[in-house]
């Protein structure tokens, strides 16, 4: 349940967010899959996908989530929801063509 609320209070930020996006010219984008993935080797996926991607900058490592950025101003992250069997891509960054794009390669490169 908790995790489902995370969701849905992820997804409003998103629908809140659109407004200001226009306002400060910042795209953010979410996508999730299923997985069955354990929560050790889901992260490491996580950190290939990045690293596939060019997001290398401040690569971090939580207990659930990998993070990183790349040059021109974007953030992206992963998250793995072993409970759930999820994984949660987030991207944000000045150009939503672009940022759109990179989500693409990272969920493709999981």
């Amino acid at each position: 349940m908790r995790y489902f609320v995370m969701v849905a209070l992820a997804a409003l930020a998103v629908l809140v967010a659109a407004p200001v996006m226009a306002q400060v010219g910042y795209a953010l984008y979410m996508q999730w899959d299923d997985t069955d993935l354990r929560l050790e080797p889901c992260k490491n996926h996580a950190e290939e996908a990045l690293r596939g991607a060019r997001f290398t900058e401040d690569l971090t490592r939580t207990e659930n989530s990998v993070y990183a950025r790349r040059d021109g101003g974007y953030t992206a992250g992963v998250r793995c929801v072993e409970p759930k069997k999820m994984v949660i891509y987030v991207i944000s960054g000045p150009k939503g063509a672009i940022a759109s794009r990179y989500l693409d390669e990272i969920v493709k490169g999981f």
